[in-house]
């Protein structure tokens, strides 16, 4: 009801489930890029934080929109090999590697437009892990 009465909001078509986070964030990425090109960054609020927006975007305003990423950046997230753990990543999952490359993760990333769309222009982005709360 909501979609349809402010038209704001926009479902992708995945499962909900937590194993589904990475692809229900590259189907945003993808929504996002080809929906405001001229934008200069993309911002990622999870719906349980409480955001005052204009101290970000007075941040953002001095910044180059370029190359940008930013977060709680996580440099060394080890890859749980563990069958029990819910961020379990079989070596089919995430092979070769026992560190997830550096990320954004956490309740707030903030990525320029040209970041998102060399993720948007890539036809399989990224491989789908499963580390925390992306």
């Amino acid at each position: 009801q909501e979609a349809q009465a402010s038209g704001d909001l926009v479902e992708v078509p995945v499962q909900e489930a937590f194993r589904n986070i990475t692809s229900k964030a590259l189907l945003m990425i993808r929504h996002f890029a080809s929906s405001f090109p001229e934008v200069p960054f993309f911002i990622r609020v999870d719906d349980d934080v409480y955001f005052r927006p204009q101290p970000l975007l007075n941040q953002l305003r001095r910044r180059p929109p370029l190359r940008y990423l930013w977060g709680y950046m996580d440099y060394a997230s080890p890859v749980s090999r563990n069958e029990s753990s819910r961020y379990y990543n079989s070596e089919e999952d995430y092979p070769n590697t026992t560190v997830f490359p550096a990320y954004a993760r956490g309740p707030l990333s903030v990525l320029s437009m040209d970041v998102l769309r060399r993720i948007h222009a890539r036809p399989d982005p990224v491989q789908r892990a499963f580390p925390d709360d992306p």
